[in-house]
């Protein structure tokens, strides 16, 4: 079971968790979304069903770490397999705020060196400013 997030438009909280509640799942509605644990199949049903939702997160963990060789050894420990492949291309963007480790793209390195240590031939794709969406899959890290 793993912690998901409905991402929904502010005011529209409620809608999707009476539709998270309509495909049999318990869901806490929050600002910003909906809060919920489930597994693969879950998230799957999530993603095709929702229709107030603008996507479906999966946390994979929490770490807490006040360096960034603490950061990478603990990171390691995520079960990143389940959810990237080898050889995959990923976009990291790390979001830092009254954190130790505030240097956004540092952090984002590093989760890159965690994510390398547990899946082999991962590579980052960076994002253009003038591009809408880089090629790649979307991790997202808050510290």
């Amino acid at each position: 079971m793993f912690d998901l997030f409905v991402v929904t438009a502010p005011g529209l909280e409620t809608l999707a968790g009476r539709e998270v509640a309509a495909l049999g799942l318990q869901g806490k509605a929050v600002p910003g979304g909906v809060e919920l644990r489930g597994s693969l199949l879950d998230l799957q049903r999530l993603n095709l069903w929702l229709r107030s939702a603008t996507r479906v997160l999966v946390r994979l963990g929490t770490v807490k770490a006040t360096t960034f060789p603490e950061l990478v050894r603990k990171a390691s420990e995520l079960p990143w397999a389940v959810f990237v492949k080898p050889g995959a291309r990923v976009q990291l963007r790390a979001t830092c705020r009254k954190s130790r480790l505030y240097h956004s793209g540092g952090v984002a390195e590093r989760l890159l060196l965690a994510l390398q240590s547990k899946v082999k031939n991962v590579s980052a794709v960076e994002k253009a400013p003038d591009e809408e969406s880089a090629s790649g899959q979307l991790i997202l890290a808050r510290f």
